[in-house]
């Protein structure tokens, strides 16, 4: 009896056991070991050996060639001396042993024609005998399985045609699974641990979204997009990052006068919730005062109005917030239509009759923190002069963007603009805010009812990494949702479920995960997130076969019976032993992972994705490099007409906290007031 290690194909941890031997299957054996008894191949090599033997030496012996004539007795002599003959090959020091009529077969042949009959034979039977392997002790009877190696390959294969039908391939997940538009929409998760090959399988469904000229959404952590894709002189993307001299600019006033909602929607970006439900009315308010600080804009700028501005008025004390809220519902009512009115009154009463109460300063605490985040943009994106803005707008059209241009505009008009790239910078709040916002701006752009449908045409690409480092984006459900009908296609990737539910808790992070319509596996650390996505793929029946054995005087004897089981359609372990980094050919690693697209989960393998260098990954802006404060205090300049207005109305006497309703009531707004025009919804 001989045994050996192998891999098991259920991929558990521990390598299988593999025996041969004559008798039936031990005992001691588990059903995941390999066992295989020899009596049945053996049987069968000596039978087909035999048989194929002394067919070939018939069809041989067809051949007409002179024979000696032999009795049975010689004849037996003389094949024993013929057999003697061919292994020794005819040695010159066994001529006494040869007798003539030996010599005189060997010279006519006869010898090749025994010698190639008991070759072929031999090989036959002996094939036959390699083609017995050895077998486990269950049977799979229904349910998903794991499939892996060639046959993973295969099932890939079989499982994309029945995905595409009549459409034709969109984009290829693995060079043997290229999948139609229509599942791309229903999203993808990539989940694994630091190390494990996300981005190696991500590389090429993006270089294919490059290369096909669709609007591409990106986060990048690492910046090896970044390096891959924006060149020095011919860049083929846009970069979002206020720290990087490249960066576009988010046009923020064109983008928010779009629709009343995208104020809402940039609000909450800026204020995320902190602390779970005891923090939801601080939260809510603080959304409240700034969206009234927004409609201000629009009211006292038109669209001439950018990061410096707002982060001048976010920067207000609290008494002079209140008091801009009242300078505009009485000098500028005429200009803002009564939903707008209505956003204003609401802050109003938010901050309440006094706007030093410990209730108004907890809510402009919990403004201060996006307030911080707007110096930032101001001192890489604003513009200080408001008269200037809409030359700048016009003069840098290809720096200037926005997620309603990036939604609505056609492909081949937006240039490097369909390709926006957010970098990670210094300031990991700030960049969170800043990718919530354009999500979720775009997400209100995306399911609004004027945008229409267009799944096999329109493509909208959201490839984010390290998505749940980014808080809460509060429109990621509705646009994985209904998105998908407008072209949506969202690449989601995290290390950890954990991550997930910590941003959006245990409900939601499971509905967000079932709702996906492609997972993709890799190498996961063990913990519980590992035994959590090994549950999700489910049991399979199978039928496990118990041997035993009775002793009794007359001997021992062996019986077994077949019984019905439920296992795990992938171990826990298997997310740390068998999926990862591939090293077996040094000069050829792959990146192992397990994907699921709704039916029997592929264990494949990706080669190493080659991604270019054509730019560098960094390139600080100039106001990083400042040391004043300065550089990224522009809140303090005085050429708002927010902090002129409120002069003049401290001018009154009044504090600053206050206003003078009766002269605000009389006073009407003069076209001069608003040197540029305001959004249609603001009319």
């Amino acid at each position: 009896m001989t045994t050996e290690k192998l891999p098991d194909d259920l991929g558990t941890k521990e390598r299988t056991l593999v025996m041969r031997g004559f008798g039936p299957r031990p005992t001691h054996l588990s059903p995941r070991d390999r066992y295989l008894d020899l009596r049945t191949p053996v049987f069968l090599g000596v039978l087909v050996t035999s048989l194929v033997a002394l067919m070939t030496f018939t069809a041989l012996h067809l051949v007409p060639i002179a024979r000696p004539p032999l009795g049975l007795k010689s004849a037996l002599m003389e094949a024993a001396r013929l057999m003697l003959y061919a292994v020794t090959l005819g040695n010159a020091h066994l001529g006494p042993w040869m007798s003539q009529t030996t010599n005189d077969l060997a010279q006519m042949g006869l010898i090749f024609r025994t010698t190639l009959a008991a070759f072929a034979g031999l090989g036959v039977g002996g094939w036959i005998v390699m083609q017995q392997k050895p077998t486990v002790g269950y049977r799979h009877v229904s349910g998903i399985q794991l499939r892996r190696g060639w046959e993973a390959e295969a099932e890939a294969r079989k499982q994309s045609q029945g995905l595409c039908g009549h459409y034709e391939p969109f984009l290829n997940l693995h060079p043997d699974l290229p999948l139609p538009k229509n599942h791309w929409t229903k999203h993808a998760i990539f989940l694994g641990g630091v190390g494990s090959g996300k981005t190696q399988i991500l590389w090429p469904i993006v270089d294919q979204l490059v290369k096909g000229h669709r609007k591409l959404f990106l986060y990048d952590v690492k910046g090896d997009f970044t390096q891959g894709l924006v060149a020095d002189r011919n860049p083929r993307a846009t970069i979002v990052s206020p720290w990087d001299a490249r960066s576009g600019v988010w046009d923020i006033a064109l983008e928010l006068a779009h629709d009343r909602q995208l104020i809402q929607a940039f609000a909450t970006a800026f204020i995320p919730e902190q602390g779970g439900s005891s923090s939801a009315f601080w939260t809510g308010a603080g959304r409240t005062v700034m969206a009234g600080i927004l409609e201000c804009q629009y009211a006292l700028f038109g669209t001439a109005w950018g990061w410096t501005q707002l982060a001048e008025s976010l920067a207000l004390p609290a008494a002079d917030i209140k008091g801009l809220f009242e300078l505009v519902k009485s000098d500028y009512a005429r200009v803002l239509s009564q939903a707008d009115l209505a956003v204003i009154d609401q802050a109003l009463a938010v901050i309440g009759d006094d706007p030093n109460s410990a209730t108004a300063q907890s809510i402009f605490a919990t403004i201060a923190a996006a307030s911080r985040s707007m110096a930032i943009l101001s001192a890489a994106w604003g513009v200080a002069d408001s008269f200037a803005i809409e030359r700048q707008r016009k003069a840098k059209r290809k720096r200037w963007f926005t997620m309603h241009e990036w939604v609505h505009a056609d492909e081949r008009q937006l240039g490097p603009k369909k390709r926006l790239i957010v970098r990670q910078g210094a300031d990991r709040d700030t960049t969170g805010k800043i990718i919530r916002a354009l999500v979720d701006v775009a997400a209100t752009h995306i399911v609004s009812p004027t945008l229409p449908d267009d799944e096999h045409g329109r493509t909208l690409a959201f490839v984010i990494d390290e998505w749940p480092t980014l808080g809460k984006v509060e429109s990621l459900p509705s646009l994985i949702d209904k998105g998908r009908s407008k072209g949506c296609v969202c690449i989601l990737a995290a290390q950890d479920t954990n991550q997930i539910q910590l941003a959006y808790g245990p409900e939601q992070s499971k509905a967000l995960i079932s709702m996906v319509g492609t997972h993709v596996i890799c190498r996961m650390a063990m913990g519980e997130s590992r035994k959590a996505l090994a549950q999700n793929f489910g049991t399979r029946k199978v039928l496990v076969y118990g041997a035993s054995e009775t002793s009794s005087p007359s001997g021992t004897s062996q019986s077994g019976s077949w019984k019905e089981e439920a296992w795990a359609v992938v171990p826990d372990t298997h997310l740390s032993s068998e999926v990862g980094l591939d090293l077996t050919n040094p000069k050829r690693p792959l990146i192992k992972a397990i994907v699921s697209l709704g039916s029997d989960p592929l264990l494949l393998r990706w080669p190493i994705f080659q991604a270019p260098k054509i730019g560098q990954a960094d390139c600080p802006a100039a106001w990083t490099l400042r040391t004043n404060l300065d550089a990224i205090d522009h809140q303090r300049r005085s050429s708002v007409k927010v902090a002129v207005a409120l002069g003049q109305k401290k001018s009154t006497g009044d504090g600053g906290g206050g206003t003078d309703r009766e002269t605000a009531a009389d006073r009407e707004p003069e076209s001069s007031a608003l040197p540029f025009g305001l959004p249609d919804f603001l009319r």
